[in-house]
C-alpha cells in the first residue's frame, strides 16, 4: 500500500517539507481543495516551515516540519529553581501532622527559627542559610534523601552523608559473603566494634568472642583472648588507642559511655586509656595468633573494609591466613 502522503514517483522529502505536493482532494491551510491549491492561501495563517498534515475529513491538520513553531498566545517562561521558591513550594504540601501544609509561623515554629528569617527565605532574601536550619527544614518538610541534597544545592552548601542505619542483627547474604572467604578468618561488625555476623574460621580462631560480640570487652575480659593474641600487650594497646579514635566521632555516644564504663574496673584497659593514646589504622597489617587446640602460631594479615552496598552500615574485617588455624 503506497503511502497517501507523497505521489509515486515523487520524493519524501516532496511531503516532510522541501515542496509542497498538491494532491486531488487535499485539504491545505485556508481550507481550499484539489489541484492548483496553495499553501497559505486565501483566508489561513501564514504556516511556518513545511506544509500541513491533512486532517481527516476536510478538518484542519497540523504541521509536521518546519523552522519553528507558530504559537498564537504566549506561554510563561519557565523559572529556574530558587531556594525561595522551592521552600514555599514545600511548605504548602501535606507533611506529618499538618495535611493542608503549613503556614509560615508553623514553618518558623517547628524549625526553630524566627518567622522573619523564614520570611527572608522565601521571599529571595537570606539566600545562604547555613547547615542547622537546612538540616531543620529538611526534617520538618519530610524530604526524602534526593530533595535534602536539593534543598542544601539551592542554598548553595554541601550536604552531610547521610548515615545509614547501623547492622543490628543477622543478615543471611552478609554470612554467605563470609562463608566464601573460608579458610580465611571473616567477620561483619557495625561500627560500635561489635561482632554480627562470622564465619567459622573466625570463630575457632578467636574463641569466646562471637558470644562476648564487642571486640574490646573481650581483649580485656576474656582469657581466651590472652591466649590466642601472641601480642596480646601490643594488640591491646592499639584496639585502645583505635577506640579512642573512634570515640571522638562516634554517632552512638551513649554506647561509647556504655562500654567505658564496663571497662573501667580492668587495669589494663584503665593503664592503657589514662595513657590517651589514638590510633587511626594499622601500620602492621599482621596480627600473630596462636591456634587453642594445637598451640602453634600463624598469622593474619588483617584488611578492613567499611561496606558501601545498599543496606545497614557495617565494616568487614578479613584475616587472610597461609593456613587453615
Amino acid at each position: 500500500m503506497r503511502n497517501a502522503g507523497w505521489q509515486p514517483g515523487g520524493h519524501p522529502n516532496d511531503w516532510l517539507g522541501r515542496r509542497a505536493v498538491p494532491l486531488p482532494g487535499c485539504p491545505f491551510p485556508g481550507g481550499t481543495t484539489g489541484r492548483g491549491a496553495r499553501p497559505g492561501g486565501s483566508g489561513s495563517r501564514a504556516r511556518v516551515g513545511g506544509p500541513a498534515y491533512p486532517g481527516r475529513n476536510g478538518q484542519k491538520g497540523h504541521s509536521l516540519a518546519g523552522d519553528r513553531i507558530d504559537t498564537s498566545a504566549e506561554a510563561p517562561v519557565l523559572r529556574a529553581p530558587t531556594l525561595a521558591d522551592y521552600v514555599r513550594d514545600r511548605r504548602s504540601r501535606a507533611v506529618p501532622g499538618y495535611p493542608a501544609g503549613m503556614t509560615r509561623k508553623e514553618l518558623a515554629a517547628a524549625t526553630h527559627a524566627s518567622l522573619g528569617y523564614i520570611a527572608k527565605i522565601e521571599q529571595g532574601e537570606a539566600l545562604n542559610p547555613g547547615a542547622a536550619i537546612l538540616d531543620s527544614l529538611a526534617t520538618v518538610l519530610d524530604l526524602d534523601a534526593a530533595n535534602r541534597v536539593h534543598l542544601y544545592h539551592l542554598a548553595q552548601q554541601r550536604p552531610s552523608a547521610a548515615e545509614p542505619a547501623p547492622l543490628r542483627a543477622a543478615d543471611p547474604a552478609i554470612r554467605t559473603m563470609l562463608d566464601a572467604l573460608l579458610p580465611h578468618l571473616a567477620a561483619a561488625l557495625d561500627h560500635g566494634w561489635r561482632v554480627i555476623e562470622h564465619n567459622a574460621a573466625f570463630d575457632a580462631a578467636l574463641p569466646g568472642l562471637t558470644r562476648s560480640r564487642h571486640v574490646l570487652r573481650w581483649m580485656f575480659t576474656d582469657p581466651w583472648a590472652r591466649i590466642v593474641v601472641e601480642e596480646w600487650e601490643r594488640e591491646a594497646r592499639l584496639m585502645t588507642g583505635r577506640f579512642r579514635a573512634y570515640a571522638a566521632s562516634a554517632p552512638d555516644r551513649a554506647d561509647v559511655e556504655e562500654v567505658l564504663r564496663d571497662l573501667s574496673g580492668q587495669p589494663d584497659f584503665r593503664r592503657m586509656w589514662s595513657a590517651g593514646h589514638v590510633c587511626i589504622g594499622r601500620t602492621d597489617p599482621t596480627f600473630t595468633l596462636r591456634n587453642p587446640r594445637t598451640g602453634t602460631t600463624f598469622e593474619a594479615r588483617v584488611q578492613r573494609y567499611r561496606s558501601t552496598a545498599p543496606g545497614p552500615a557495617h565494616q568487614v574485617f578479613i584475616g587472610l591466613t597461609q593456613l587453615s588455624p
